[in-house]
């Protein structure tokens, strides 16, 4: 009998062993696993912010480009200006002047009428658009169709004498 509960004992104990052996590694497995979920989660939070930050610069760039843009449409309006100012002839003398409803004297200017068309070697400009006017400016100019405002710019200002800008 002694023998008997001497096995059942070594048995019970080892038993135990494996038991707490087992616990010890579900013990490892989880917190293994809790390990792995907090580096996902951190890696998903580092996303999120590196997604908020691409989307931020996005939004600058998208905000710098509408800028370059606005600012590339202002020179670009301001160089057909110059060009129509510079391919138009010479200013004539003040037209007749005419007592205005506020009570000043102004120059009359009739509306323009099919007479206004250009007399040859003078830019008419009744373009509708600006690109209409650029081409017909180029066109008065002899350039290329599709030679740049710069260039037109330039080739006002040697036809007029000026210096170049």
């Amino acid at each position: 009998q002694l023998e008997e509960l001497l096995a059942r004992v070594r048995l019970e104990a080892a038993e135990a062993r494996s038991e707490a052996a087992a616990a010890m590694a579900e013990e490892v497995a989880a917190r293994s696993e809790a390990d792995e979920a907090r580096s996902e989660a951190e890696a998903a939070r580092a996303r999120e912010v590196a997604a908020r930050g691409r989307e931020e610069a996005a939004g600058r760039e998208a905000a710098e480009a509408r800028a370059r843009q606005g600012a590339a449409m202002a020179r670009e309006k301001a160089l057909v200006w110059q060009l129509a100012a510079l391919a138009r002839p010479a200013a004539s003398p003040p037209g007749p002047l005419h007592a205005s409803a506020a009570g000043g004297d102004r120059p009359f200017h009739a509306p323009p009428s099919d007479s206004d068309a250009a007399a040859p070697g003078v830019v008419s400009c009744r373009a509708t658009t600006l690109v209409q006017k650029v081409a017909v400016i180029r066109e008065h100019l002899g350039l290329e169709p599709d030679s740049s405002l710069s260039a037109a710019v330039a080739a006002a200002n040697e036809r007029a004498g000026l210096a170049a800008e």
